[in-house]
């Protein structure tokens, strides 16, 4: 049998957005914070990974979302490890209401593990595998994404955002999470810009790919193109410093996909 771990999380008032719901971003907190408390747990802290003078980044992170818990409501998120590969790890994690056990939001981590004095990946110890175990469930099953080009487009927006001190992790870098709320944001400006309703904009699913780091200053284009494909409302994203892609997703519209029977 293999481990997955689970802690529980409330919701607080401050993580609730003008709608009363949580911001998909908390989720992913949530998520980073259980995938930390699980490896503490096998006895790889954060102490142990600074002796180890090594840390876990991550590349790429397929996410979906589909309801939100109230206020003071208890949210159990589980998290466990699929597999391991040389550098790197699939993450997956499940949060549900603890109070009948409702799926609320679902996602799978590809990680890397991160030598912090060359700054490039670094092979697992045998040590360390054999401290996870794994199994090859996934949290949410990868989504077949239509091709963009072949639908209606709805149009191209395109603004710039100057990197914030408080963005910056321990990390030295843009958090994660920092994206998601760039990417939802940049999306509802382009929604509004166009003149439709920011309250029918219900973005159920994202998959971002992180290339390269921004820093603290560093001056970002944010491109979005959107598209109607087979029915469905899919966004394309480029996070950009000059000329260099640090960051892509692809989103897809709340009404756009069917929900997968996925359990642990």
């Amino acid at each position: 049998m293999f481990s997955a771990f689970t802690t529980v999380f409330h919701v607080r008032g401050y993580e609730l957005r003008e709608d009363g719901r949580i911001g998909h971003a908390t989720f992913v907190q949530w998520f980073e914070e259980a995938a930390i408390q699980a490896s503490a747990a096998l006895g790889y802290d954060l102490a142990k990974y600074h002796a180890l003078n090594a840390a876990w980044v991550i590349r790429d992170l397929d996410v979906e979302f589909l309801d939100s818990p109230r206020y003071g409501e208890p949210v159990e998120v589980t998290t466990w490890v699929s597999d391991f590969r040389r550098i790197r790890s699939h993450r997956e994690y499940q949060a549900r209401r603890a109070n009948g056990g409702e799926l609320l939001a679902r996602g799978r981590a590809e990680w890397i593990f991160l030598d912090l004095q060359t700054m490039r990946p670094r092979r697992l110890s045998p040590e360390m595998v054999a401290s996870f175990e794994t199994n090859s469930i996934p949290a949410l099953e990868p989504m077949d994404w239509p091709a963009f080009e072949s639908g209606e487009s709805l149009g191209q927006w395109e603004a710039t955002r100057c990197v914030q001190n408080y963005e910056i992790d321990q990390m030295q870098h843009v958090n994660n999470v920092v994206y998601l709320n760039w990417i939802e944001q940049h999306a509802r400006e382009a929604w509004v810009a166009w003149e439709r309703d920011p309250a029918a904009l219900r973005l159920r699913r994202h998959y971002i790919q992180f290339r390269q780091a921004a820093q603290d200053g560093d001056l970002l284009r944010v491109v979005t193109d959107t598209a109607r494909v087979a029915g469905s409302v899919i966004w394309r994203h480029q996070i950009l410093r000059g000329d260099t892609l640090l960051v892509e997703a692809r989103s897809v519209d709340q009404t756009s996909l069917q929900p997968s029977r996925v359990a642990v």
